[in-house]
């Protein structure tokens, strides 16, 4: 064309021609091109006007001026762009298209096989859906704008007019996303910003679907995902509220700031993640499938929040956890541990609503945990918190390092349910205005009870047993007490009433101290330390020095800690150590007989851990020892009975005289291997009389019998004696009835001892004093005299 050209109707190029229109300007009613149309083959002004639609079947080139078209751009042809601006202001459906290097405009559907954005911009200005094309820059500036297939935009979108609706279809945007000005309704698909840290900004009544971020990103206003987040990269909230539907994903970086993320609707949480609020806020259930850490508040306010059944750990790091969920069902736990590690410990963390928790911990030295207080009577909707795992609060013992359990206001209770299957572990922690409703709580040794004290129900706070020891408190050889040691920095209150221990194999003798138990008085003169306690035995038939019998207390409303009120915890069996020194339990010698019988209280052995031999004995009567034999146990080193011979016989004026025998060698009792704490202790005397009877062969008998007659009649001959019933010889054979007899016994006389008085005892009532084994032995004045057993036969 040499000049401009204006076509009030169709202009109409065939296959095979070719208008070429230089530098001049070409306008038409309508155009419909099957050859070839060359508008840009000079540089200049020229214009290409299509009044109403274009068909292209051929070729169109465009150049550097304005095209055009009023209606549809269509066709199985090619339009090539270049720098001039295009605008059609309907679809473009045109098989193979090149978008002008500058702006596009698109005022309908666009849909182009082969799509060339030719680094420009294009501009969505009208209604229209738009198939897969990929952007250099895209902007949407009025109209809806639908998407039936996926975008790509590679340097930056502009939405600043109309809505969008972008389909269920992945866009991948590269720049800062910014839909404030628009309507944005998505309801499937994922929009990924695919630029390094794009700002967001998000209209207050828009969502994504799926929202991805490819290399972080900055919020500039709140964002709502209906379905997932997921980003690479940092994500800064820089503080704004996130509200996921989905899955939260998280393969880069977070950056919580003072904002809070809901979790609105269904979906888990995939990545190791740090929140600063967290509040699952609506129906579905979102699991717990990482470790999370919220640094000021959890708050569950519908839905249900699950900690998922692999391991997970919820961490708060801030001042709340709350479960508004009627019943507590918000928060199902699975196999969670809920960890409570206040950043600032001097802050109350405030556990409100009711839960059940998995594990639940805090460790953290000096925190305070404030759980929801509710009045009696406990009814179903009372907030009540429970384990079922494993409850463990521990402090340490730093000058602030008690952890603190109250409720949040005082009384009335907080209610906390431990069910026998769980476990629970509290030590150095004080407890206030607590009421245990499942299983008793006893907490370990150094948690208080208050102050004030006893203000929680169905705990109880103890003090374990730090140690025991049996003791032989009067050296006789059988152990007659157990000293309770309750350890360092305890002084107890001695308050025995309704206190009760048991003791495998003994009873407890009521008649000393409180009703068996005291601190140590008697027999004195001195008290027991303050921490100790003494449990006061009836002693047994057996010497039994080495002895340690199990024993347990088994109630104590009352002995307790003066501070913070423990008690003495009751039910654990204790093994003491025996602290019971062994003794020479009795001796016996016959005058006339070479030999000694030696019986010790429990097994000895020399304080080397050797045998005891002859040389480790001495005899102060005329004999001296010559050997020494084991009678039990016959095995080892130990010793409990033997024979001592001499090298002549014991004379009845040593055994009168009470002649003493010493154990020369130092001497010990065992390691007892079932004590807890072994120990060894030595021979409490090592003197003793020859013999604790008085006992002769015939000829050197110290007493005798000389008459024994019954009521029997006899004859008189001559009046009084003889016959039966009679005995004047005993030398066993003869017999008399079992009913009233008469007896006589008179002193032997010895050269040495004289004639001296004696006494014969014959009752069936025998004073306490003089019962020595049955024997009816006063006792020996011998200062540390052992003697024989003394027990008294209860029939």
């Amino acid at each position: 064309m040499n000049a401009g050209l204006t076509v009030t109707g169709t202009l109409t190029i065939n296959g095979g021609a070719t208008l070429t229109t230089g530098a001049n300007s070409l306008s038409a009613n309508s155009l419909t091109c099957t050859g070839s149309l060359n508008a840009g083959a000079q540089t200049g002004a020229q214009t290409l006007a299509i009044t109403t639609n274009a068909a292209v079947a051929g070729t169109v080139t465009l150049g550097s001026g304005t095209v055009t078209v009023g209606g549809n751009l269509t066709g199985a042809g090619t339009v090539t762009g270049a720098a001039g601006g295009i605008d059609v202001n309907g679809a473009v459906t045109v098989t193979t298209f090149t978008a002008s290097s500058g702006t596009t405009n698109i005022g309908g559907n666009f849909s182009s096989t082969v799509f060339n954005n030719n680094g420009g911009l294009v501009i969505f200005d009208g209604n229209g859906d738009t198939i897969d094309a990929t952007f250099f820059n895209l902007q949407l500036s009025a109209g809806n704008r639908t998407s039936s297939g996926d975008w790509i935009v590679t340097n930056e979108i502009t939405l600043s007019g109309g809505s969008f609706t972008p389909g269920n279809n992945n866009h991948q945007i590269a720049g800062s996303w910014n839909d404030s000005a628009i309507l944005f309704t998505a309801t499937n698909g994922t929009i990924t910003l695919t630029s390094a840290n794009p700002t967001i900004t998000q209209g207050a009544a828009n969502q994504f679907n799926n929202f991805t971020l490819s290399n972080g990103g900055n919020l500039a206003t709140a964002i709502h995902c209906n379905s997932n987040l997921s980003f690479a990269g940092n994500l800064n909230s820089n503080s704004r509220i996130i509200t996921v539907g989905g899955n939260w994903n998280d393969t880069g970086s977070f950056t919580a700031g003072t904002g809070t993320v809901y979790f609105d609707n269904a979906g888990s949480i995939q990545s190791n993640e740090t929140f600063n609020n967290l509040e699952k806020s609506a129906g579905g259930t979102t699991t717990v499938d990482a470790d999370i850490i919220v640094e000021n508040s959890l708050v569950i306010s519908g839905g249900v929040l699950n900690g998922s059944m692999n391991n997970r750990t919820i961490t708060i790091t801030g001042i709340l956890w709350d479960n508004q969920v009627a019943g507590g069902g918000g928060f199902v736990p699975g196999n969670s541990e809920v960890v409570f590690a206040p950043t600032v410990p001097a802050v109350p963390v405030q556990i409100l609503g009711q839960s059940t928790f998995y594990d639940f911990t805090c460790i953290l030295p000096g925190a305070t945990l404030l759980f929801e207080q509710q009045a009696l009577p406990i009814i179903a909707a009372t907030p009540v918190t429970t384990v079922t795992n494993y409850w463990q609060i521990v402090g340490d013992s730093s000058v602030f390092g008690m952890i603190t359990l109250d409720s949040t206001n005082g009384l009335p209770y907080w209610y906390i349910n431990i069910p026998a299957t769980a476990t629970a572990m509290i030590d150095r922690t004080n407890v206030h205005n607590s009421y245990a409703t499942g299983s008793t709580i006893i907490p370990a040794e150094y948690s208080e009870d208050g102050p004030p004290a006893e203000t929680n129900i169905n705990w109880r706070f103890v003090i374990p047993v730090a140690g025991s020891v049996t003791r032989d408190l009067d050296n006789n050889g059988k152990i007659d007490a157990i000293d309770v040691d309750a350890g360092p920095g305890v002084n107890l209150i001695y308050s025995f009433v309704g206190f009760q221990a048991t003791v495998d194999g003994y009873t407890v003798d009521t008649s000393l101290g409180d009703g068996g138990y005291s601190n140590g008085i008697p027999p004195g003169p001195l008290p027991l330390p303050s921490s100790m306690f003494r449990i006061y035995l009836n002693e047994g038939p057996d010497l039994d020095t080495g002895a340690v019998p199990v024993w347990r207390i088994v109630a104590n409303p009352d002995l307790h800690n003066q501070a913070g009120g423990r008690k003495v915890q009751i039910g654990l069996d204790q093994v003491p150590t025996d602290d019971a020194e062994p003794v020479i339990g009795y001796t016996l010698a016959a005058a006339g007989k070479d030999e000694i019988f030696i019986r010790f209280s429990e097994d000895v052995v020399q304080a080397g851990g050797g045998r005891l031999t002859a040389v480790d004995f001495a005899y102060a009567g005329a004999a001296n020892v010559n050997g020494f034999r084991r009678v039990t146990p016959a095995f080892g080193s130990n010793t409990r009975e033997g024979v001592i011979s001499l090298d002549a016989p014991v004379r009845a004026a040593e055994l009168y005289a009470q002649t003493l025998l010493t154990v020369t060698a130092a001497t010990r009792d065992l390691v007892i291997s079932s004590s807890t704490d072994p120990d060894t202790d030595p021979l409490f005397l090592n003197t003793h009389r020859v013999s604790d009877l008085a006992l002769g062969m015939p000829g050197e008998e110290i007493a005798a019998p000389v008459l024994l007659f019954d009521t029997s009649p006899r004859e008189p001959n001559p009046p009084g004696t003889g016959g039966i019933g009679y005995i004047t010889i005993f030398d066993g054979g003869q017999w008399i009835q079992d009913e009233n007899t008469t007896q006589s016994m008179g002193v032997v006389f010895h050269p040495v001892i004289g004639v001296v008085g004696a006494t014969l005892y014959w009752d069936i009532d025998v004073a306490p004093a003089f019962v020595r084994n049955g024997l009816w032995l006063p006792t020996f004045t011998y200062t540390g005299f052992n003697g024989l057993i003394p027990y008294i036969h209860p029939g």
